[in-house]
C-alpha cells in the first residue's frame, strides 16, 4: 500500500492544487459551468444537472470516496 503513495505519478498529482483538482475530476468543472451557463443561474440548488452533469458528479464523488478510503487505510497501517 505504501508503494502506491510513493508512486511518482501520484506524488505529482498532489504537487499543486491544480493537479490535485484534476486527479479528483474537478478540472473539467469550469468548462462544464461555462457551457451550461451556470453564471446565469441565480440559485444553483434549482439548477438540474443533465446526464453529463450527473455523470461528472458521480465520478467526482467516487474519486473522493476512493481517496478517503486510501487515507484511512494508510492511517490505520501507521498505527500497526
Amino acid at each position: 500500500m505504501r508503494e502506491g503513495w510513493q508512486n511518482p505519478e501520484f506524488t505529482k498529482s498532489l504537487s499543486s492544487l491544480g493537479s490535485f483538482s484534476d486527479m479528483l475530476g474537478l478540472g473539467r468543472l469550469p468548462h462544464f459551468f461555462s457551457t451550461h451557463q451556470f453564471h446565469k443561474v441565480q440559485d444553483w440548488s434549482e439548477q438540474q444537472l443533465d446526464a453529463e452533469g450527473r455523470a461528472m458528479q458521480a465520478e467526482i464523488l467516487n474519486r473522493i470516496e476512493v481517496m478517503l478510503i486510501l487515507i484511512r487505510i494508510i492511517a490505520h497501517a501507521d498505527r500497526i
